[in-house]
């Protein structure tokens, strides 16, 4: 049974960080590096607590549902990007402030408390197909960042090199796709101990499919096809936010 002290807090938790996400924004913003990294970390800080209150309440990890799928995911999206990032005014900084702000509000929709529709879910292979998901999708969600930066960096200056940027994107966008194959594996031995085959054609496995599809594209496309930074960071960040929306869906 969740106490009302814990039920309270995650509002709270939630609000906070989206308040340190737009403060970080605004600092970001005005060019003021320290005080921008710092609401960062502070509300990254609470969106981390709520986690912990989570897991302390629910007795379990906190993977259904999406109030819990989107605090673990900004979770790591956000920790990515505060510790991958040299400086806090940039672009991918800017735009992680922002894209993080949006899904802390998008989040709010829905009820801030634990779901308790998981009775299903005791088995270890069921957990590690919903933990390495939204693994996935955290590391996948930065990527489609830093692809924006990309993108909006192009737009305003016409001389923009990308190349390092992009073998730096495609180290994480290599893991996001590690993190997922895990997911996927744990998937079919799920499908396999509940359903006697670890294979069957349906709705999710369609899903999966396009995910990966969209994943692979990104690390195979041919240079030549998408020779300028513009329509290489647009092209990437649409798939990205395109797969860590059908994570979500």
């Amino acid at each position: 049974m969740i106490s009302d002290a814990a039920a309270l807090g995650f509002p709270v938790l939630h609000g906070m960080g989206g308040l340190g996400f737009a403060l970080a924004l605004l600092f970001s913003f005005r060019q003021k590096e320290q005080p921008a990294r710092r609401a960062f970390l502070a509300g990254l800080f609470c969106l981390c607590l709520n986690l912990a209150v989570l897991v302390t309440a629910a007795q379990r990890l906190p993977l259904y549902g999406m109030f819990e799928s989107l605090t673990t995911i900004l979770c790591i999206t956000g920790g990515t990007l505060y510790f991958a990032q040299k400086k806090a005014v940039s672009a991918e900084f800017m735009l992680g402030c922002g894209v993080i702000l949006l899904l802390c509000i998008f989040a709010g929709i829905f009820p801030l408390r634990p779901n308790h529709d998981f009775f299903m879910y005791a088995s270890p292979w069921v957990q590690g197909f919903f933990f390495f998901r939204l693994l996935a999708a955290g590391v996948i969600l930065y990527t489609g960042i830093r692809f924006a930066a990309v993108f909006c960096m192009a737009r305003v200056s016409a001389q923009y090199q990308y190349n390092g940027e992009m073998k730096q994107i495609s180290t994480f966008l290599l893991v996001g796709t590690v993190l997922f194959l895990c997911s996927e594996l744990a998937g079919s031995i799920w499908c396999l101990k509940g359903w006697g085959d670890s294979w069957r054609w349906s709705e999710n496995f369609f899903q999966s499919a396009v995910v990966f599809f969209l994943i692979m594209i990104n690390l195979h496309i041919p240079a030549r096809m998408l020779r300028s930074p513009e329509n290489r960071g647009g092209f990437g960040a649409l798939t990205s936010f395109a797969v860590v929306f059908l994570f979500l869906w």
